[in-house]
């Protein structure tokens, strides 16, 4: 059984304040979502993604302020 440690909420049903810590970096705050995985992820996470260090295509990293404007509207 996974015991998760936090509340997963919808992006449309979250508030911009509310996106929680970086699974992998747990000391920085998640600031980009990723629309191909649909997991957020913090800007250490975001610049290997650009950098092609990790397997992601980072055309589909946005703002999670901007993920947050999309999905409420």
């Amino acid at each position: 059984m996974v015991n998760h440690k936090h509340k997963r909420v919808l992006i449309k049903d979250a508030s911009p304040a509310r996106f929680g810590m970086c699974e992998q970096h747990p000391h920085k705050e998640n600031e980009y979502y990723d629309k191909l995985t649909s997991k957020a992820h913090c800007s250490i996470c975001a610049i290997a993604m650009a950098q092609g260090q990790v397997n992601s295509d980072k055309g589909n990293l946005i703002t999670l302020e901007h993920a947050y404007k999309q999905a409420k509207s």
